[in-house]
């Protein structure tokens, strides 16, 4: 189908004010860093912030389109950001990309390059819409007076596709992407496929089963070890969300230590320095930590 600007989306460039850098330094130079100890060294994990690094990250986000739109909600209009790649082809197809939690649209920048530099926008065989989840970074003005639930963020970003004039679409999710993605092809029509790299299970059954083959048997050893690394943190946030956003929130070291952590130890690779610095960064000026938490 065949796409053209529609009136509800606005290019969007992001900017972040000198006066926001200078107070999250200054912040990072007044906090008290905890004392070495042997279990808290890392060689070559450091952090630093300065000014010129902070403008070439947002040259790097601002060389995909992106763009923002105002969406109805009953409760509460919601604005919501995204990135996207749109062709000029007529039988393109468009797929909505989610990204979860500790994560951000920063994923699928590497993904929108690679595109770029293949296809043309005449050639470009897809639509690729790349949503910040309501209540994350740059999509940070959810209602104040009601509860926000999953339900009401895959309505929300159902309703941003087809303002944007597609009525069937594809939608993948990873993570807290993933339910919300699941949620859009359950009860909304216009989700045609979906596709998800996170499929929560009940309790793993023992690997010794004997139902299972060998690679069924290594499956669940991962996804055992995997869940001993995850429960806890995801455990906390949903018991104590409060508590955990006004500490985490109050502190650029404490937000790094929180998500960068997340960031390292659920990754099969580290991600890139840059990567895990500007993601945090984009969490931090945008305070949306207490929101996105709340979905746990």
């Amino acid at each position: 189908m065949a796409y053209s600007v529609l009136e509800p989306a606005v290019p969007f460039t992001l900017h972040v004010g000198d006066d926001e850098c200078l107070q999250l330094n200054q912040l990072l130079q007044l906090s008290r860093v905890m004392p070495k100890t042997w279990e808290n060294q890392h060689q070559g994990r450091k952090y630093d912030i300065t000014h010129e690094w902070l403008r070439a990250q947002e040259s790097y986000i601002n060389n995909s389109p992106n763009y923002r739109m105002l969406v109805n909600h009953p409760k509460g209009d919601v604005t919501v950001h995204f990135a996207a790649l749109f062709s000029k082809d007529l039988q393109a197809i468009p797929i909505v990309l989610l990204h979860g939690w500790p994560g951000s649209f920063l994923e699928f920048l590497p993904v929108l390059e690679l595109v770029r530099k293949k296809y043309t926008t005449d050639t470009l065989p897809y639509h690729f819409i790349v949503p910040s989840l309501p209540g994350y970074t740059l999509s940070l003005s959810l209602p104040e007076d009601q509860e926000w639930v999953a339900d009401d963020t895959a309505r929300v970003i159902d309703q941003t596709i087809k303002n944007l004039g597609f009525d069937k679409y594809i939608v993948q999710g990873g993570d807290v992407g993933s339910l919300i993605a699941t949620m859009m092809g359950t009860n909304h029509d216009s989700v045609v496929e979906v596709h998800l790299n996170l499929l929560p299970t009940l309790d793993a059954t023992s690997p010794e089963d004997p139902i299972l083959n060998d690679t069924e048997k290594g499956a669940v050893q991962s996804a055992i070890k995997r869940s001993s690394v995850t429960a806890g943190a995801a455990m906390l946030q949903i018991k104590k969300p409060s508590t955990v956003a006004a500490v985490v929130s109050s502190n650029p070291i404490a937000l790094l230590a929180w998500i960068g952590e997340k960031m390292l130890d659920w990754t099969e690779e580290d991600p890139d320095l840059d990567h895990i610095l500007t993601n945090v960064s984009l969490y931090w000026f945008t305070n949306c930590f207490a929101h996105c938490i709340h979905i746990y």
